[in-house]
């Protein structure tokens, strides 16, 4: 993530730092927002859809749709 030097203070922890030789983990920012969850997309939404799409059914979807139902 990039950010302007401004807003650096902010960033979720932690934070990998560079002395030029090794990397570390900042976890020492009093002004961050703190630690962020991770995201999982659209995971569930995908669940929904195929759940709706098994339950009806190929007849039942080309009549959901109008594609060749009456």
């Amino acid at each position: 993530m990039g950010v302007k030097k401004d807003f650096r203070k902010f960033l979720p922890v932690p934070v990998v730092e560079c002395d030029g030789v090794t990397y570390s983990l900042n976890y020492d920012l009093p002004e961050s927002i703190g630690k962020v969850g991770q995201f999982f997309g659209v995971v569930a939404n995908l669940v929904k859809s195929y759940a709706w799409i098994m339950s009806m059914g190929s007849d039942g979807l080309r009549q959901a749709s109008g594609v060749g139902g009456a």
